[in-house]
């Protein structure tokens, strides 16, 4: 069974268990950096290779250059055909993290798009604790965008929403630039989940999975999950959503209570309807500000230990992108969803070719025994 740790304060743990995922994780890190050290070749900046493809009146031969490949396999055969395809390399990076920074007992972050600075253990204790059952912590971060962006989304939410951030791509890895060129199920969002991804991917090393669309969940009317990533080999659902209360109204610890039962609740319902996807969940809470921030905390250490304990809570205050919490609704089509009872062209088309009372594959007229 599952151990579950609980304290009091801003975070569930550290306790015996957690100081041992501690241990583990710096050993393993240790010794999976010197492995990547002796075996991973050195890799052209382009993380591919050229290769010749040969084509003779005999064979196609396929090697790393012509001269090698037509003296030693087929040096009488004449060459017909010669073309100059890219191979990927095979040993390419596992992850897209960030440089960072340890300074003051902090984590700096150093990403293209932002500097994230979040506590020198939290890092490694946030991806322990979302590989086993029965954890829970809440981990608090702090966000400051790079000067580019900000820019980027002034100009941009302007005039509208904020799809123009996909030629931002200098700036955010391909996980965050595939959320923002895909609908997802609606609301005004996608902007917090693409970031959400960057800051997973910068500072976390984990990778998406699916999207909001992509996941299949069943019975189907339930509640969903923003994406999925891979953290380290483990799958993990991960929802976004941000500490607003109702226009002019203070986002105190009661309105954060409401918040986090809501999500959370919702994360417990998508684990158990996802068919295995995962077995966890990752609730990403950014904050405006410091106070909506602590407000999160002090709810978040009041909730039943039965709604968290397969959740890891991550916090990131980031008071210099307002941009953030007044994004619209999203201008990109979503694909037309069926109501529900209602049947395709598709359906109606099989159950009339299946029909027993009509004959000629469902194209002729009723047959005298269904007249009667």
């Amino acid at each position: 069974m599952a151990t579950s740790t609980t304290t009091a304060g801003r975070r569930r743990g550290p306790t015996a268990v957690a100081a041992a995922a501690l241990q583990n994780a710096t050993i393993a890190t240790g010794r999976r950096r010197r492995k990547e050290a002796a075996a991973a070749p050195n890799c052209p900046p382009d993380k591919g290779t050229n290769e010749i493809n040969i084509k003779c009146a005999h064979e196609a031969v396929k090697g790393p250059t012509c001269e090698l490949e037509t003296k030693g396999q087929a040096p009488a055969c004449e060459v017909v055909e010669e073309t100059i395809v890219t191979v990927a390399c095979e040993h390419t990076e596992e992850t897209i993290k960030a440089p960072a920074a340890n300074a003051f007992g902090c984590t700096f972050v150093l990403a293209p798009s932002f500097c994230l600075k979040i506590g020198c253990e939290d890092g490694l204790l946030l991806a322990e604790f979302a590989k086993h059952e029965g954890l829970a912590i809440l981990v608090s971060s702090e966000l400051r965008p790079t000067d580019r962006v900000v820019e980027l989304l002034r100009a941009e939410l302007a005039e509208g929403p904020a799809e123009t951030l996909l030629s931002a791509d200098a700036l955010l890895g391909a996980d965050a630039v595939r959320l923002l060129s895909e609908p997802n199920a609606g609301g005004a969002s996608r902007v917090s989940e693409a970031l959400s991804v960057e800051v997973l991917a910068r500072a976390f090393g984990a990778s998406l999975s699916k999207t909001e669309l992509e996941i299949v969940y069943w019975p189907k009317e339930t509640s969903i999950t923003d994406f999925s990533v891979l953290l380290d080999g483990t799958p993990l659902g991960v929802s976004v959503t941000r500490a607003l209360g109702p226009p002019n109204a203070p986002f105190d610890a009661a309105a954060a209570q409401r918040l986090l039962l809501k999500k959370l609740g919702g994360v417990v319902r998508s684990t158990e309807t996802c068919l295995g996807a995962w077995r966890k969940q990752i609730l990403h809470v950014w904050a405006p500000t410091a106070t909506a921030s602590a407000a999160i905390e002090q709810a978040y250490a009041t909730l039943p230990q039965a709604l968290v304990s397969d959740t890891v809570v991550l916090v990131t205050t980031a008071p210099e992108l307002p941009q953030l919490f007044t994004e619209r609704a999203s201008k990109l089509e979503k694909p037309t969803r069926i109501p529900k009872g209602r049947k395709d062209a598709e359906h109606l088309t099989a159950l009339a070719e299946s029909d027993p009372c009509r004959g000629n594959g469902g194209r002729g007229a009723p047959t005298r025994a269904c007249r009667t």
